[in-house]
């Protein structure tokens, strides 16, 4: 939507609200903000057309760990069968949140979320390990 408003020397907006989208730009001319209008609609209808992030490669850790077991039981593995194992138990001890989360999405803050979650753990089991 464009519309005029009394900036000294940008009278014009441009504001175009949409999914978690939000654009505002002020133009000294009406036609400039035409131009930005049209090129902003252009590329969310292309956007549109994409296949989403799930679907296009992104793994999320639990499928990631897995293909890295599946590689260690095949042949030519390079680890102990007891330290695959481990790792099993360790992916079936993940808290679902962590498990579900696309790689390219775990930031410092799941770490450090992952880290209480564990030291919690630790203090309830007697033993000291989780």
């Amino acid at each position: 939507m464009i519309n005029k408003d009394d900036h000294p020397t940008e009278p014009w907006v441009c504001t175009i609200r949409g999914h978690d989208v939000h654009y505002q730009r002020r133009f000294a001319t009406r036609k400039a903000a035409h131009i930005f209008e049209a090129l902003i609609l252009t590329t969310r209808r292309e956007a549109e057309g994409r296949v989403p992030a799930e679907s296009a490669g992104a793994q999320t850790f639990e499928v990631f760990v897995r293909s890295r077991i599946a590689e260690q039981n095949g042949p030519g593995a390079k680890l102990r069968p007891s330290t695959v194992a481990g790792w099993e138990s360790k992916l079936r001890n993940l808290p679902r949140w962590f498990r579900g989360k696309q790689l390219h999405r775990i930031t410092a803050r799941d770490c450090s979320r992952y880290l209480r979650y564990l030291l919690k753990n630790q203090r309830r089991n007697h033993h000291g390990t989780v």
